[in-house]
């Protein structure tokens, strides 16, 4: 199985290709990108789930393949890939697991300058066995995450309004959609994000929709993306890639 890695920008096209990657990004691994800017280094950090949880911290600053070994014994467990890639806000990178220990799900902070690793609760009402998760995402500046109960008619949107502050988690949207997971709000107050197909939808402040987005088929029929685990994500553009000199597809073919 092709386990290579691949850094993009997407307004350059830069690429680099890492070969024979030891990890597998799936929902066995947790993994994020971001900068710190403490020490003017881009960071890589992979969280693989084995019998002791630890955090593996690639710096591109190095340009080598030393890493950084820090050993959790905190039993935290992925919830699924969907849920792999890391949610970057306040120079810290966000996913949300289950939590062994409590039996529900929380979200794991990894503050990026410190290196350290902090738990963030989410509602109190919210358990596992009464939710079904579908988003961890970062919108209005801050975290939220939307959710579905048991009757599968709809997706609440939750904010967190001050970050870390369990209180302040504010139910803020409710989608007549089941499987929501928003990308961004809108000047207007509204909301983008996709469904479980991925077709793109936007909705007002109260949930009803606007306007949606699929692919269509020569037929003419709406054709929607099988994978539930692909996301739409906002990024910010930008010239400058890192710097790394790991092994590329270049320097194999030499």
């Amino acid at each position: 199985m092709n386990r290579d890695l691949i850094i993009w920008n997407p307004l350059t096209r830069d690429r680099k290709l890492f070969l024979n990657s030891e990890f597998m990004l799936t929902f066995r691994f947790l993994y994020g990108f971001g900068y710190d800017t403490s020490t003017d280094d881009y960071l890589l950090i992979m969280i693989p789930f084995h019998w002791k949880t630890e955090i593996q911290v690639f710096s591109f600053k190095t340009n080598s393949r030393n890493r950084k070994m820090i050993k959790l014994n905190v039993p935290y467990q992925g919830i699924g890939s969907k849920f792999s890639i890391g949610s970057l806000l306040n120079e810290t990178l966000h996913w949300l697991v289950f939590s062994k220990d409590k039996w529900v799900d929380v979200i794991i902070a990894f503050d990026l300058i410190k290196r350290s690793l902090s738990e963030i609760a989410l509602f109190d009402h919210l358990t596992k066995k009464k939710y079904e998760m579908f988003s961890l995402r970062v919108i209005g500046g801050c975290l939220s995450v939307s959710c579905s109960d048991q009757d599968w008619a709809m997706t609440e949107i939750w904010i967190m309004k001050e970050y870390k502050v369990q209180s302040s988690w504010t139910k803020s949207f409710v989608i007549p959609t089941y499987g929501f997971s928003p990308i961004c709000i809108t000047k207007d107050g509204g909301i983008l994000g996709s469904n479980m197909r991925e077709r793109l939808e936007k909705h007002n402040d109260k949930g009803e929709l606007l306007e949606h987005l699929a692919c269509v088929a020569a037929a003419g029929e709406e054709y929607y993306c099988a994978n539930q685990d692909q996301q739409s994500a906002m990024y910010r553009e930008s010239q400058l890639f890192p710097n790394v000199s790991w092994e590329t597809s270049e320097d194999h073919q030499q």
